[in-house]
């Protein structure tokens, strides 16, 4: 959780990196 946080933190500036974060979640929900 704590890593999905800090990537929408960083991606929230950027519109596009916004989606990416998503991803990033996501695979972290398919690992887990």
């Amino acid at each position: 959780m704590r890593v999905t946080f800090l990537g929408t933190g960083v991606s929230v500036p950027c519109g596009k990196r916004a989606q990416s974060s998503i991803l990033i979640e996501s695979d972290l929900k398919i690992l887990l």
